[in-house]
């Protein structure tokens, strides 16, 4: 990765989100034009710019769709057609580049617009005359996608003298839109690129968060918090935390929200049972179990049992990978796979203190 999001950190960003909101630059738009969702515009980009990666046209916001949505080239004299004064932030902020031949303009970065909130992030595929190559590494920090927002639309109602940990905070499109309500609120991430983004787009939006490069293990918080979000790269991740960080991260009285896409075995009966063999948390916690409708992360019993992949999922990156992911999931007895938010309160202490 040649981009630096630690230098892009270092700026102040508001006049950059001034500027992409002067050319129109909003998923709803985009979506509009190609009559999609906007969801469904965000939730697999990689699919939306194989097939619409042509469609958008030159308009502004068009333009800026093509470079930081559907990661596509972009001929030189339709970037002119930006303001001078935004071409200057991208190549000045080293959004943007040339490619070999100066034909094109490429983006070094994603940028996506999310409810008035602008996140930069790290660029996971790249589409070069219509093939779609993925591009993800080790560590990279991704925009957000179809599992953030399957946690954001159950994340609680804040107070304002509230605080939130958000853990695995990614580009920090959960946390981000907690300020305008929350008191405090943290993020924390094993990735340096991730918390740098993370800053970068606190900036942006012209909001206030501490991000710190830290896992949930280290992390030496001074106090407990009245709302965790993890959105949980898997479930032996989410319960590890869910049984060891929660004790000490979650407040009494508090509520925390973790997302994973759960393994259901035949002894599991279901997804609570699933939940019940996984959880060793004290009874001062309440854990309930959410699914979201339709999730693009599940797979059922029936599609499971006959092997065929469904029509749209994102359970794997490549259909040649989907009859390997579906042979391991046999081999270890698994019947069912389902995208669940764990929605865990913990109980005040009692007159004994426990």
């Amino acid at each position: 990765m040649t981009f630096d999001p630690e230098q892009l950190a270092e700026h102040d960003l508001r006049p950059l989100r001034e500027l992409l909101l002067d050319a129109g630059y909003r998923t709803e738009t985009l979506a509009g034009h190609l009559r999609l969702h906007p969801e469904m515009l965000l939730a697999d980009t990689a699919r939306n710019s194989l097939i619409h990666g042509d469609s958008l046209g030159s308009s502004p916001s068009a333009v800026l769709g093509r470079l930081f949505l559907l990661c596509a080239l972009v001929p030189v004299p339709e970037v002119r057609k930006l303001s001078s004064s935004l071409i200057q932030a991208l190549y000045g902020y080293n959004l943007v580049r040339a490619d070999a031949a100066g034909r094109h303009v490429v983006g070094n970065v994603t940028i996506t617009e999310v409810d008035g909130f602008y996140y930069v992030a790290d660029r996971l595929f790249e589409n070069t005359s219509g093939a779609v190559g993925v591009t993800i590494s080790s560590d990279v920090c991704m925009p957000p996608h179809a599992s953030s927002f399957e946690l954001a639309k159950a994340i609680s109602v804040v107070s304002p003298d509230s605080s939130v940990l958000d853990v695995g905070c990614g580009s920090g499109c959960l946390s981000l839109p907690l300020t305008a309500s929350a008191g405090l609120v943290t993020g924390i991430d094993t990735s340096s690129r991730a918390v740098a983004f993370s800053r970068a787009n606190a900036s942006c939006n012209g909001v206030t968060a501490r991000f710190e490069h830290v896992g949930w293990e280290k992390f030496d918080s001074p106090e407990q918090y009245d709302l965790i979000l993890y959105n949980s790269p898997d479930e032996r991740a989410a319960f590890e935390f869910v049984n060891d960080g929660l004790p000490r991260l979650l407040r009494h009285g508090g509520r925390a929200q973790v997302r994973l896409v759960c393994d259901i075995h035949a002894e599991d009966r279901d997804v609570q049972g699933a939940v019940r063999r996984m959880t060793n948390v004290g009874p001062q916690f309440d854990v309930r179990v959410l699914a979201p409708d339709d999730s693009l992360f599940s797979l059922g019993r029936d599609v499971l049992a006959h092997g065929g992949r469904p029509a749209r999922t994102l359970l794997v990156e490549r259909h040649s990978e989907w009859q390997a992911y579906v042979d391991s999931l046999r081999r270890r007895g698994v019947v069912e796979v389902a995208s669940i938010i764990l929605d865990i309160t913990r109980g005040r202490p009692g007159p004994s203190g426990q």
